[in-house]
């Protein structure tokens, strides 16, 4: 499901599919005016997660991208509403191997073309560490 979100100026497009990764394809100013071919989109992960003792999936230097279990996040819903700053939209995210869900939560802010990103994690696995 492609989920594109206008507001006050801001134009992102995600790409979310029942269990499957999500994709933020476009954030800008501008909407997006063409789809990602397979191999850009393969590298919108809009979501890094790094847990101690995962590892990574690129191994390319030290950098914050292609955590894991970040690669491993698959959508599981979002909710679009509205509070008293603006619109909020929110997309959840789990990681059946670790337990963690995730929830991304995007905060838009009326009349100004600002948006606020936030990750909460949660742990919801049972893994017995024997700690």
């Amino acid at each position: 499901m492609i989920l594109q979100v206008q507001e006050n100026g801001l134009y992102f497009t995600f790409d979310m599919t029942e269990n499957q990764p999500v994709y933020l394809l476009h954030m800008g100013a501008d909407p997006m005016v063409e789809q990602p071919n397979e191999k850009v989109k393969g590298s919108c992960h809009f979501q890094e997660i790094q847990v101690t003792g995962e590892g990574r999936a690129n191994h390319m230097g030290v950098s914050p991208i292609g955590t894991l279990p970040g690669r491993r996040m698959h959508y599981t819903g979002y909710s679009d509403e509205h509070n008293d700053l603006g619109r909020i939209l929110k997309i959840h995210t789990k990681d059946i191997q670790t337990g963690l869900a995730a929830t991304m939560v995007y905060q838009f802010y009326d009349g100004i073309p600002v948006v606020r990103c936030r990750n909460i994690v949660t742990n919801e696995g049972n893994l017995d560490l024997g700690l």
